[in-house]
């Protein structure tokens, strides 16, 4: 059986690829820290990482490596981070002047969905990780992207009440 939350100040649970391990936020301190704990609701809570402003897990990498977090910028709004689990650096995936939420890491890792309030209204766009390369996919709104298991196709939620899905065709570039 998994670990369930109940307390309110908890938030963003999400299991390592192994389900050994759940990575949450909690609103105690600064807005954000981020714990880790056993899965199984064994063991005690161990604090992975904070920062000033706040930070919250979104999603963990196929190798269990590394995290996809949340963070409000100065003057970057909602920026979405590549927190290292063995080194604590932090890097930016997607920081720009807008809301920028929901990451969705592709199984592969190579690819980062996310919603973005760039062009006036909510839209879909994916974006490479670590390299070039960012496409538009929604154009008539869209939230919540989720990635099949095998990355072949995304789907996310559209106006009105929508569910759109999207081919996607993995090469090189």
């Amino acid at each position: 059986s998994r670990l369930t939350f109940e307390n309110t100040d908890e938030f963003g649970p999400t299991w390592s690829p192994d389900d050994r391990f759940v990575y949450y936020g909690s609103r105690e301190r600064n807005d954000g820290a981020i714990f880790r704990r056993p899965a199984d609701g064994t063991g005690t809570a161990e604090e992975i990482g904070t920062t000033q402003s706040g930070i919250w897990p979104q999603a963990v990498s196929g190798d269990g490596l590394w995290l996809v977090i949340g963070s409000q910028g100065a003057g970057t709004n909602s920026d979405i981070l590549r927190f290292d689990l063995a080194t604590k650096k932090i890097t930016p995936l997607v920081a720009t002047p807008f809301n920028d939420e929901d990451p969705a890491l592709a199984p592969d890792d190579r690819l980062i969905a996310y919603a973005s309030e760039q062009s006036g209204r909510w839209e879909i766009y994916v974006q490479a990780v670590g390299g070039p390369g960012r496409w538009q996919i929604s154009s008539d709104s869209g939230q919540s992207p989720r990635w099949r298991a095998d990355g072949r196709e995304l789907f996310l939620l559209a106006r009105p009440d929508r569910i759109m899905v999207v081919d996607v065709e993995l090469g090189d570039a």
